[in-house]
């Protein structure tokens, strides 16, 4: 297995979405796989970032959300 592969970098992961991928025709059995695996290998993290180019934009916090939302009937 070469370094620079997927399954180098967490080989019980990179097997089970394969074998899964083999197994089944539902790709939702093994996605949730695929996403663990990109976060786990830093493989799912952003290099650059475009936030200046969005100044305007604030961010967040899921309580400011929540306390946002109209739960009226």
């Amino acid at each position: 297995m070469a370094v620079d592969s997927p399954a180098a970098s967490n080989p019980r992961i990179f097997f089970e979405i394969e074998r899964r991928a083999k197994t089944t025709q539902n790709p939702f059995e093994y996605v949730g796989l695929q996403y663990q695996w990109c976060m786990v290998t830093g493989k799912g993290k952003f290099d650059n970032l475009d936030n200046d180019r969005y100044a305007e934009i604030k961010p967040t916090s899921v309580e400011e959300f929540v306390r946002g939302l109209s739960l009226g009937a």
